[in-house]
């Protein structure tokens, strides 16, 4: 058989192909899932027929025969099925979600031009005889293969390429004409100051009688100086209109590089559905696993966000998947047993609110038992009897975020390590998020992860401590005020305060960047930020200031893992605003201690 990629160089096409075989294999799997669903979902069927057909054919151009074989051998059995109008069984799905991590697998290896050690015969083999309508057994899956292990779905992407439409280089290209031409018009004013500056000149020679005849009567005198009155009033009204032409261009200009920034930003964005794609697939798997009923629904999967967030956040939301299967669904006995529906129900939801994206995560199952959390906390050495005493549900919950605490009664390859939620609250963090858990016993429990629509740019709070101005990200900040010194308490060695019916902790931001312990609270107002992290926490600084937004820079190499810093911006004065981790700033104030007095 002649290999059609004889003749032409195929790694200058590697980069599209990838790119299209992705997108059909998302096709096929949410096809899939949704015929299993559905067994009589004709055009689902229709879809998954034509995206193999798609496959078959890239794969043969490309002359990648082990990719085209898989593809030829699905293409056939949706063709039965289409034909007999045959519903999809599980097992039969089981195998043909073996044929696209199959063809999943082989698309890396050549993409990294690499040679792939998964076998596919035994997968073709069982292919040909299902769509000869043979009963078929699904063998155990070779270890390469990523499924059931959806940790795989969690592998960190790194994408280089962004696709743009169309509209947006318009877009770029019309901004660009429009900078363009005010920049041509800022130099024709620009040469007018300068002739400007010249005719001012002049007017000053001519004034202090600077032409080279100093002998002057009394009526030369008061011509020039009617001369010059009349000039300086001609020269005001022309710098007058220049002045308001020139605010004018200046106002332009602002509004177009705010255009132009809009647009370059907008071009890094990517939905959410590029990562919430590869969740339904391994909610199925997990339920398959453990023999559970789930039911995942997706919403908002058009909500956009930074790519570099895109590229971190598959991990933390398997991590919640991972949970909400394991620990929050119960068995379909117990949810009987409890009246509640058999198939346990996980909603995902993505929202755009404001300059933040908001991902929400909920279960209808167990919930989370706060008693329990403290008894094995208790158990473990992480809090005290006495502790445990004094903390109200929410607190018990945060808990769920120690290393090595689970509740998980037995050790699994799904959970039951105690690193998983903690984890997943790490890398949101890294990703500058927020991470909240609340939970309804016997009901469900619900994690609200909220991002900044852009890493790039930064919402801040400014604050002054030490005589240094400092950023806070409001993502995490709650409110701001004053308190009295009075109002402050002394709780177990910490300083706190009440919030809204809470005791919160309370630090100041100087001595958290000194490393310090000697501050004592005075008897005038305190400025206090109030931040979420795990919980609430206090932070006293000298002087609140304002909020704005900021281009958010990178400290470079050698502090690019400082505590307690996140990046750093330049002000319009030139000035260098360090922007502070609220997160390890929150962390710090649970532990701080003042200096006993």
């Amino acid at each position: 058989m002649t290999n059609l990629a004889d003749g032409f160089d195929v790694s200058a096409f590697m980069g599209e192909f990838v790119q299209e075989i992705e997108e059909r294999i998302q096709a096929i799997t949410s096809g899939l899932l949704e015929l299993e669903r559905n067994p009589d979902n004709i055009e689902s069927l229709h879809d998954v027929f034509r995206a193999a057909h798609s496959i078959k054919g890239a794969a043969k151009i490309m002359g990648l025969e082990t990719i085209a074989r898989v593809a030829h051998s699905m293409e056939d059995v949706f063709e039965t099925l289409e034909r007999e109008k045959k519903p999809i069984t599980p097992a039969l799905n089981d195998l043909l979600l073996r044929g696209i991590d199959a063809i999943e697998i082989h698309t890396r290896a050549a993409e990294k031009q690499e040679t792939a050690s998964l076998d596919v015969d035994e997968l073709c083999e069982a292919l040909v005889a299902a769509a000869e309508g043979k009963t078929i057994e699904v063998q155990a899956e070779p270890a390469e293969t990523p499924v059931p292990d959806i940790q795989s779905a969690a592998r960190p992407t790194t994408i280089e390429t962004l696709r743009v439409s169309v509209g947006q280089i318009d877009r770029l290209v019309s901004i660009s004409s429009e900078l363009t031409m005010t920049k041509l018009q800022s130099l024709r004013y620009l040469r007018e100051l300068g002739d400007l500056a010249a005719r001012l000149r002049k007017l000053g020679r001519e004034t202090m009688g600077q032409n080279g005849n100093d002998r002057t009567t009394e009526k030369q005198d008061s011509e020039r100086s009617v001369w010059a009155t009349n000039q300086l009033r001609d020269l005001y009204r022309y710098v007058s209109e220049l002045e308001l032409t020139y605010e004018q261009y200046l106002d332009v200009t602002d509004d177009l590089t705010d255009q132009l920034k809009e647009q370059v930003l907008y071009m890094r964005l990517l939905p959410v559905s590029t990562v919430l794609s590869v969740l339904p697939r391994a909610a199925r798997d997990l339920a398959r696993q453990q023999g559970k009923d789930v039911r995942l629904t997706i919403e908002g999967g058009e909500t956009a966000l930074d790519r570099e967030i895109i590229e971190g956040l598959a991990s933390p939301l398997i991590h919640l998947l991972r949970n909400a299967v394991d620990h929050g669904i119960e068995p379909v006995d117990e949810r009987i047993t409890r009246g509640k529906p058999p198939s346990g129900h996980i909603h995902i939801s993505a929202t755009l609110g404001g300059d933040r994206v908001q991902i929400t995560v909920e279960d209808d199952g167990r919930g989370i038992d706060p008693s329990r959390i403290k008894s094995r906390a208790v158990e473990k050495g992480i809090i005290s009897t006495a502790e445990a005493e004094q903390m109200d549900d929410d607190q018990a919950i945060e808990l769920i975020f120690h290393d090595g605490l689970s509740t998980s009664k037995q050790l699994t390859d799904t959970s039951g390590r105690g690193v998983g939620m903690s984890a997943a609250r790490q890398q949101v963090e890294a990703l500058r998020g927020t991470f909240l858990v609340s939970s309804d016993l016997g009901k469900g429990t619900r994690f609200v992860l909220t991002f900044p629509l852009s890493l790039s740019t930064v919402h801040a709070l400014f604050v002054e401590c030490g005589g240094y101005q400092w950023a806070l990200p409001t993502l995490s900040v709650v409110s701001t005020g004053v308190v009295r010194a009075e109002a402050i308490q002394r709780i177990d060695g910490r300083l706190a305060l009440r919030y809204r019916d809470k005791i919160v902790p309370l630090a100041p931001l100087y001595e958290l960047l000194e490393n310090k312990s000697a501050w004592t609270p005075n008897g005038n107002a305190i400025p206090v930020v109030i931040l979420r992290h795990t919980g609430l926490s206090a932070l006293a600084v000298d002087h609140l200031l304002d909020e704005q937004e900021v281009i958010s820079k990178s400290l470079g190499p050698f502090l690019a893992n400082a505590p307690k810093t996140a990046g750093a911006t330049i002000m319009g004065d030139g000035r260098i605003v360090i922007i502070l981790d609220t997160a390890h700033l929150a962390k710090l104030i649970q532990t701080w201690r003042p200096q006993a007095s």
